[in-house]
């Protein structure tokens, strides 16, 4: 598991879009319309795992949610990025 050094970018055209083991930067474009980003099963991070999240276009929400629908992130369901 790492990054490859490479940013990713996401747009509403890829969404929902599920985060790969290289992905570390994520670039999002909201321009074309909201963007849903879904994290991998906590369980394949059992020793923990990180991701930087960057609206880089558009006024459109992104939404980060678990693949699996009974995961949270600390009892939330999903988390939304607005700014």
């Amino acid at each position: 598991m790492g990054w490859d050094g490479t940013p990713r970018t996401i747009a509403a055209a890829q969404s929902p879009y599920l985060l790969s083991p290289n992905d570390e930067l994520v670039c999002v474009d909201t321009t074309a319309g909201p963007v849903t980003i879904l994290v991998p099963d906590a369980r394949v991070y059992s020793g923990g795992r990180s991701w930087v999240f960057k609206r880089i276009a558009g006024g459109n929400t992104v939404t980060i949610s678990p693949a699996i629908g009974c995961q949270t992130f600390d009892g939330l369901a999903s988390l939304t990025l607005t700014v």
